[in-house]
């Protein structure tokens, strides 16, 4: 085929224009990819070296740094090394090496006070610029060297340096400075403060362990430190105990366990606190606190966490402590503490392995309340006795525990996280006597729990104190209620009162018999009231009407007049306590009402004379004063003055105060088994309410005397 010379150049001309256009992109592509740092063209091909830049033409070149490890959206561009101060009087200079993977900013030291003179960038002086407050220059890609210079009249008490940078050699006065003071925010403070030097280094250390009944028995150590004075290294311990394997270790200062427990820790000042875990070679029956050395403290608190399920321990050995009264854990004062000292020994007696049969929970409640004055809740004290199934005993939520007893030692109080209540830890389930003090706060205090506790206990007798003022008409939930209104009524009480009522209507009409029925409903129950001297007045009147003249008229008519002189006297005495009564309920008897029902081995103890419980206030004072001056003696003789000591003989659980008045009393009695969400509901009559009933059923009385004189 010929091609003419007019087709050759139509074709050539428009092929030449393209070359021509597209060599300086095939010259500016070996070009750019010089720019590229050498590491990383050794890891690519190099036939695609050429289009390294155009792949990444799009992507900035701060983007093609680095990612910090923790923070992948975050990009480091420039790598400092160490950075060099030589100071003295004058002045000083700095020196420095940074490699860039892409252009940025480099920070300098000084600021605005003690700005860097004669910067060089590898031996080319560089204009400095100002960004945030602080001196800086734009470096290129690659490795650079920095230098400068400072002048000063004299050596200025501190001057910054970039807060990141990795190391600092500092050279005062031509003496290396291996120790000195960097704030976070990078101040480099040159000469010591007044108030630094008159610092010394103090420790004060406390050491709290939790031991877990496991399998393998396990140990958490938490080490709490204050630490002050200059940065050391402390050798403390033993923090791991004799034939214990260490699990883990947490501290967020530089630590090491040593080969022979102890731990060696970089102090610096702050509050720190350090945990270790470690679990035991074989199984365990009893530990002993070995000895330490200061800074160490004479005293540790140990908790321990049972595990019932594999074994049922009890604590021997060591005095316990109230962990609400401790700088224990949050988490760990559900569980019991003990004080231990160096050379104790805490022992766990095993009562049984394993899970055993449990054995019929038999449980008799013998419960006392007292309603406040006010009438704003109960004090509370339960007797409790028996056989207990488990080996906690919690209460219900609306039970607030404030003392607990078991036999006639104090038993802590703690609670469970994600069980509501406060409960104790009873190891012996058989024969059980405790006692707890606590408080009652209902939402309405007519409707309470019947048991309060979570048991279903076989009997439950309740004695209910009334202050003054108060009346209780009825009860619902019991199976038997004494001394309530309501259930003070037999056939006796209502055949009088309904006789007298039907006298008043028969012998005038019917509103004075309604009168005479609500007014002898009314005081019927009240102590002293005027009760059968109504049917001998209102006899004598009914047989005077139908009587004729004659002497036994009148013996009838002398009849009538004596028994009105003694409902003159009775009623007036009764007249004269009512009103007293509804002015001053305080003045009612004391101690009224029905004794306190007796429930075999459970029942109360008698009262305490006045003479033995005032020797007793003065032993307690005693005994107190003299643990204060063993408490203080015992701190003098502490060389850690910081230490912090606890008695394991002061109770601290007290609970609220055990009122013992006795005004009115109601006896509630559950026969048979209780299921712990029973309910007792109470119609209680407030002072307002029998002051109303009172004084209307006076002057009832006072009218129906009125009409048979």
């Amino acid at each position: 085929m010929r091609i003419d010379r007019h087709s050759l150049r139509a074709i050539t001309l428009p092929l030449l224009a393209v070359i021509f256009l597209l060599m300086p992109v095939f010259y500016a592509l070996p070009a750019q990819a010089a720019s590229i740092p050498p590491a990383v063209l050794t890891q690519i091909p190099v036939p695609l070296h050429p289009w390294l830049e155009w792949v990444l033409r799009s992507v900035p070149e701060e983007l093609r740094c680095p990612v910090y490890y923790d923070q992948v959206k975050r990009h480091r561009c420039v790598w400092s090394t160490a950075m060099e101060l030589r100071l003295n009087a004058h002045g000083g200079e700095f020196s420095q090496r940074v490699y860039q993977d892409a252009e940025d900013w480099v920070t300098l030291p000084g600021d605005r006070r003690y700005w860097p003179q004669s910067v060089r960038l590898d031996d080319l002086p560089v204009p400095v610029m100002e960004r945030s407050g602080r001196p800086a220059l734009k470096a290129s890609t690659g490795n650079h060297l920095i230098i400068g210079q400072f002048f000063w009249s004299s050596l200025p008490e501190s001057m910054h340096v970039p807060p990141d940078n990795a190391l600092l050699d500092l050279w005062v006065d031509g003496q290396p400075t291996p120790v000195f003071r960097l704030e976070e925010d990078g101040v480099l403070w040159l000469r010591q403060r007044p108030v630094e030097s008159a610092q010394q280094d103090t420790l004060d250390l406390q050491v709290f362990r939790l031991l877990s009944d496991g399998i393998p028995f396990r140990v958490d150590t938490r080490l709490e430190l204050k630490v002050s004075g200059q940065i050391r290294e402390e050798l403390l311990g033993p923090v791991l105990l004799p034939d214990f394997l260490p699990l883990a270790l947490h501290s967020p200062l530089p630590a090491r366990l040593e080969a022979d427990g102890r731990l060696r820790v970089q102090l610096r000042p702050g509050t720190w606190t350090i945990n270790l875990t470690a679990r035991h070679r074989k199984p365990l029956d009893a530990l002993t606190l070995p000895s330490a050395e200061a800074p160490w403290p004479v005293q540790e608190i140990w908790s321990f966490q049972a595990q019932n399920a594999l074994r049922v321990a009890a604590v021997e050995g060591v005095p316990a402590l109230d962990p609400a009264q401790t700088n224990l854990p949050e988490e760990w004062r559900s569980w019991s503490a003990y004080l231990l000292q160096p050379g104790e020994t805490l022992r766990l007696a095993v009562r049984n392995r394993g899970v055993a049969e449990p054995m019929p929970e038999r449980l008799a409640l013998n419960r006392t309340l007292w309603l406040d004055f006010a009438g704003d809740g109960y004090t509370v004290q339960d007797r409790l006795s028996g056989t207990l199934e488990t080996t906690r005993l919690s209460a219900a939520p609306a039970l607030q525990l404030g003392r607990v007893a078991i036999g006639e030692e104090d038993q802590f109080i703690t609670r469970i996280p994600g069980i509501e209540g406060a409960g104790v830890e009873v190891r012996q389930l058989n024969n059980l006597e405790l006692t707890a003090d606590s408080r009652l706060e209902p939402e309405m205090i007519e409707d309470l729990p019947a048991v309060g506790w979570r048991i279903a206990p076989q009997r439950i007798d309740t004695i209910l104190n009334l202050p003054p003022g108060w009346r209780l008409l009825a009860a619902e939930g019991p199976d038997r209620t004494g001394n309530a209104w309501l259930y003070s009524w037999n056939l006796l009480d209502l055949f009088i009162v309904l006789v007298v009522a039907l006298a008043f209507t028969k012998l005038w009409n019917i509103g004075w018999g309604l009168i005479a029925l609500i007014g002898m409903a009314l005081v019927y129950h009240e102590p002293n009231a005027p009760l059968y001297v109504w049917l001998n007045i209102l006899g004598a009147i009914a047989l005077l009407r139908v009587l004729p003249s004659g002497w036994f008229r009148n013996l009838v008519e002398f009849y009538r007049r004596l028994a009105l002189l003694g409902l003159l006297i009775i009623g007036g005495l009764f007249a004269v306590q009512q009103v007293r009564s509804a002015l001053y309920p305080q003045l009612e008897a004391f101690a009224s009402g029905l004794p306190l029902p007796s429930i075999g081995a459970n029942a109360p103890p008698p009262a305490a004379e006045p003479i033995p419980a005032l020797n007793e206030a003065q032993s307690t004072y005693n005994r107190v004063q003299t643990l204060v001056k063993d408490q203080q003696q015992l701190q003098e003789k502490l060389s850690q003055r910081l230490q912090q000591q606890y008695a394991a003989n002061i109770k601290v659980q007290t609970g609220p105060g055990v009122p013992v008045w006795r005004w009115q009393r109601a006896a509630l009695r559950w026969s048979g088994p209780v299921a712990m969400d029973e309910r007792l509901r109470l119609w209680l009559l407030p002072p307002w309410g029998t002051r109303t009933l009172m004084l209307g059923g006076l002057l009832l009385l006072l009218a129906m005397a009125a009409r048979v004189f």
